[in-house]
């Protein structure tokens, strides 16, 4: 039999409180080990972790938690992994601890190693434990799952590249805080294979492509805006009245070929040299510091292509005037409006998604009155109060995407002013509560996946499965498994709740 283990250093939050009878005679205590790390050891561990949350908080394995008592380590217990056919019922509490079932993990409550136990219960000296990684831990989910081979490997790769790619972005190590493919940097063809340290994702080369405007759709001044960074090549391409130039990033052009045979690739002598913000597809130009453009880009991070559908491209601009009217605070909260659009106009969006932009304007040092900007996943501030995202989801229904990469912390000297906040693909809104707060809806193309069905206040809501939307091959179209709602969390110790704050 195969058990997985990792210590905790933090008790589960949200275990099932059932006790579990469990042949503890099998498990023996966990060697901590203080050596020094290597950092491919460390990214693999942040990898793994993740992925074991997704196994355990998705349902797709059996999970118990056995606290260490007495326990001078600073390891609170130890969590055991099992295929989930496996159960214990006829067993008994160990002299160290209660075996409990669990079915809620942190992987930032984690602390390393994550161990695969093979055991043979006729033959406990047979005993064999060793450290694994992410790619090992997938072998082992895969067999427990019976998951096609191929699946199988192309999930393996991802993580692999997860791994790899925790040292290029600087500050911003973790990348993702939960999803198993949190660092990965997978090119899908027609895009070749990019190793590490084979590609400049800080500094990339835009190149530019001319298509007819009667093959577009945009919003917003996007011409005006395009054509000062026309301005901006040297030398200047032409382009007659009919016709747009759009900016790509130079990874996309294997997919504007494939896709798009009636576009005109400009020479590489009509390009510039772009700096990349952390989501690799959204550019500056140090000519232009005021707008960010948010290009297609065939490569998976996470969940997806970092392309940009219609929805993406259509929603920014809807939403300007909508925040006009929220419950915002303005002197807090800065929002880096999306104020131009462009979009090939094929009926099929997952072709349409592979040339598209979106500007938004560029809250920068430059442009803040004094004030220091720094993007949150670099330095992780808390916003205790709650007034500067908790207003809108509350008053408005209107829950912005407010992940540590889309929200900027604004500094003068060492005081926190406030945050900025970008990107508005995945916001979630409730129309009915924007409508009776704010007299208005939200206009939506037809799939968008932005509109909230009803408000969460149930004890358990729907949480997204990443790692069976990923075997599953599903982005837009979610998993869900009930998880506890955080907004009803009580401290188990203080016997507090959000609402009550």
């Amino acid at each position: 039999m195969n058990v997985i283990q990792t210590t905790n250093a933090l008790p589960i939050g949200y275990s099932n409180k059932e006790k579990r009878d469990g042949p503890l005679d099998l498990f023996s205590n966990l060697d901590i080990a203080y050596a020094e790390e290597n950092d491919m050891l460390i990214a693999n561990f942040a990898t793994a972790s993740r992925l074991l949350k997704c196994a355990i908080n998705e349902g797709l394995v059996y999970a118990t938690y056995h606290h260490l008592e007495n326990n001078i380590t600073g390891v609170s217990g130890v969590i055991y992994v099992l295929p989930k056919k496996k159960n214990f019922k006829n067993g008994k509490e160990g002299e160290e601890g209660i075996i409990e079932r669990v079915t809620s993990v942190d992987p930032w409550d984690m602390i390393k190693p994550i161990q695969e136990r093979m055991m043979l219960p006729c033959l406990e000296s047979s005993n064999v434990i060793r450290e694994i990684g992410a790619s090992e831990l997938m072998k082992i989910l895969g067999k427990w799952l019976k998951l096609n081979d191929n699946i199988l490997n192309m999930i393996c790769e991802e993580l692999e590249s997860s791994v790899k790619y925790q040292e290029w972005e600087q500050s911003i190590i973790e990348g993702h805080p939960t999803h198993p493919m949190h660092k990965s940097r997978k090119a899908v063809k027609p895009i070749p294979e990019i190793l590490p340290g084979t590609y400049d994702f800080e500094t990339p080369t835009i190149r530019f492509v001319k298509i007819s405007q009667e093959k577009v759709m945009i919003r917003g001044p996007i011409n005006e805006i395009l054509l000062k960074l026309i301005n901006i090549i040297s030398p200047k391409p032409f382009c007659s009245p009919n016709y747009i130039l759009i900016p790509v990033h130079e990874l996309q052009l294997p997919n504007i070929i494939k896709n798009f045979p009636y576009v005109e690739i400009l020479s590489s002598k009509y390009s510039l040299k772009s700096i990349s913000q952390a989501s690799l597809r959204t550019v500056l130009f140090t000519q232009l510091p005021e707008y960010a453009f948010k290009l297609s880009l065939g490569i998976k991070v996470t969940s997806a292509l970092r392309t940009i559908t219609p929805w993406s491209t259509h929603i920014g601009t809807e939403l300007v005037p909508i925040f006009e009217k929220m419950n915002i605070d303005k002197n807090i909260l800065h929002i880096a409006n999306e104020i131009a659009s462009i979009v090939s106009n094929e009926r099929d969006y997952n072709i349409a998604k592979h040339l598209s932009c979106i500007v938004r304007y560029n809250i920068n040092d430059q442009n803040s009155k004094g004030e220091r900007i720094i993007i949150c996943a670099a330095l992780t501030e808390r916003d205790e109060s709650g007034k500067t995202f908790l207003p809108p989801a509350l008053d408005n229904g209107f829950s912005f995407e407010a992940h540590p990469q889309n929200v900027l912390a604004r500094f003068n000297d060492t005081k926190l002013n406030g945050f900025v906040i970008r990107d508005f693909g995945g916001v979630r809104f409730h129309q009915e509560t924007l409508r009776k707060s704010i007299g208005q809806r939200i206009n939506v193309l037809e799939g968008s996946a932005t509109q909230a069905k009803n408000l969460i206040e149930q004890e358990l809501v729907d949480g997204k499965c990443f790692l069976r939307m990923k075997y599953e091959g599903l982005y837009r179209d979610y998993i869900h498994q009930p998880n506890p709602n955080l907004i009803l969390y009580k401290s188990e110790d203080e016997g507090v709740t959000l609402d009550s704050l």
